[in-house]
């Protein structure tokens, strides 16, 4: 007795959940577009075969085409005892998103069996070319026939061919059409941006043609290593190093770098690197300057003007502060050397630009000190023939320079490499570490270096057997957003 009442109530309790399993709340209804964008039908129970369902969606896909509406099909056993079939239809289409957004122009059958009931619900797009009553007319005469006989695949079918016959008819498409929002062409997609575009190109062409007035050109030859390298090096750090800080700010927000050349953020792409082109050209003038005066007043007088009418570049190449700022110091310094030393208050200046050699008060030596920038002097006369003051001042290279031993003047220049024996793959190689005197050309000798072996590249062509695990489940669509107003009909059999 007491084995027949525990077998009962096992029974019972797997009957329940076998109920409760069979009934399904909006949530846990399998979306068809989760297997692709070309699914359509949700058929979890396998009520349908797996031919009705692919025939099913083969209708949805044509009537998607054609008639510009999105149809989903749900057949299932049941559905959770507190909902109607109205409310748990409804509730699943505006869930889904049925029917493209703005157009509303989504059709849902929902069928569960064990009810014994059907459900349309339609986007309020379509409810001119399915009201309820051609619906409850679908209904009863192609589903309810079939699905009294079991045969509920085949009505399925049947009222979707009718319901395509509807949607692709010439009336129904031209209805259909007038009702899909216009799409927006590129030019009305983007058309802030490419505003913004165009304003940054006029702009920044405006400042190009600008600056090109005032940034003076070089009337004389300039020193390849003291312009143009060093220009065109400083302009290529400060351009990866702006391309590396703003890669590694993306990677650590987790933001695309290919976002950078979106049509949205391109305005700024373009600021970005027009300014750097700006302040390169701001530098180029100061060189300009540098190599046309070798007089300290000249240089300041023609300096001080320059800046003043660049300072307009500012707000569009803010890194061009670095070099004001910078040039605004060495300017300060630079007009320590136009005050006369005490106790020669009444001499006067030579011009260097008139002078450049400083013949006969600068010997050779001294000229070679002012030629690689250890030192420059200023050199200050009286009255009479033999009054000469010279004063010498620190150059702008006079970290790179030490005094020579052999001819007393700071042109020993720092340590650098000699090979003697080039390395091979084999082999080391053998360098030794000199110092050369610019001027006498005395050598200082500091010792020899191991050069290293040559490394051959290992391009390591580890052909990553890459097993691409191909999921066969294929990429994942959506629905496209629309929603319901509640129309549609449904009935029961």
């Amino acid at each position: 007795m007491l084995k027949t009442k525990i077998y009962s109530i096992l029974i019972l309790s797997f009957l329940t959940l076998t109920v409760w399993a069979r009934q399904y709340t909006v949530e846990r209804i399998p979306d068809p577009k989760k297997q692709g964008q070309d699914h359509f039908v949700s058929n979890p129970d396998g009520i349908l075969s797996y031919s009705e369902v692919e025939e099913l969606n083969k209708i949805a896909k044509q009537i998607e085409a054609m008639g510009k509406v999105e149809y989903a099909v749900v057949v299932i056993n049941d559905f959770t005892a507190q909902d109607d079939d109205f409310n748990f239809a409804y509730t699943l289409f505006n869930t889904w998103g049925i029917g493209k957004k703005g157009a509303n122009n989504g059709l849902l059958l929902l069928v569960a069996k064990d009810r014994r009931r059907y459900r349309f619900i339609t986007g309020s797009g379509i409810e001119g070319l399915l009201p309820d009553v051609r619906l409850k007319q679908i209904g009863e005469r192609a589903l309810v026939p079939d699905f009294k006989e079991g045969n509920y695949g085949q009505g399925i079918i049947t009222a979707s061919k009718v319901i395509e016959q509807v949607l692709s008819s010439p009336d129904g498409v031209a209805e259909l059409n007038s009702l899909l929002p216009k799409t927006p062409t590129f030019i009305d997609r983007n058309s802030t941006s490419l505003i913004a575009i165009v304003a940054v190109i006029l702009a920044y062409f405006g400042l190009f043609k600008f600056s090109k007035r005032i940034v003076p050109k070089a009337n004389r030859p300039i020193k390849k290593d003291d312009f143009e390298a060093k220009s065109i090096v400083i302009g290529c750090f400060v351009i990866f190093f702006a391309i590396f800080a703003s890669i590694f700010l993306f990677v650590s927000l987790e933001i695309n770098v290919f976002k950078v050349f979106d049509l949205k953020y391109l305005p700024w792409t373009l600021a970005l690197v027009a300014s750097l082109i700006l302040t390169l050209r701001f530098n180029t003038g100061r060189k300009v300057i540098k190599s046309q005066h070798v007089d300290v007043a000249s240089y300041l007088d023609a300096m001080q003007a320059y800046l003043s009418k660049m300072l307009f570049l500012v707000p569009f190449a803010p890194l061009t502060l670095i070099g004001l700022f910078k040039q605004y110091a060495k300017n300060k310094v630079l007009k320590q050397q136009l005050v006369a030393p005490e106790g020669f208050e009444d001499y006067h200046r030579v011009d260097r630009n008139k002078n450049s050699n400083g013949k006969p008060y600068l010997t050779e030596g001294q000229y070679k000190e002012e030629l690689v920038e250890a030192k420059t002097y200023q050199i200050w006369l009286g009255d009479k023939p033999n009054e000469v003051k010279i004063v010498e001042w620190p150059g702008e290279k006079a970290i790179h320079y030490i005094r020579c031993d052999k001819c007393h003047f700071t042109t020993l220049a720092e340590p650098e490499l000699k090979t003697l024996k080039a390395a091979t793959y084999s082999k080391a190689g053998e360098a030794e570490r000199v110092q050369i005197c610019q001027f006498c050309k005395h050598k200082v000798f500091l010792g020899t270096v191991i050069l290293s072996k040559l490394v051959r590249s290992t391009s390591s062509s580890s052909s990553s057997s890459s097993s691409s695990s191909s999921s066969s489940s294929s990429s994942s669509g959506s629905w496209g957003g629309g929603s319901s107003s509640g129309g549609g009909a449904g009935g029961s059999w």
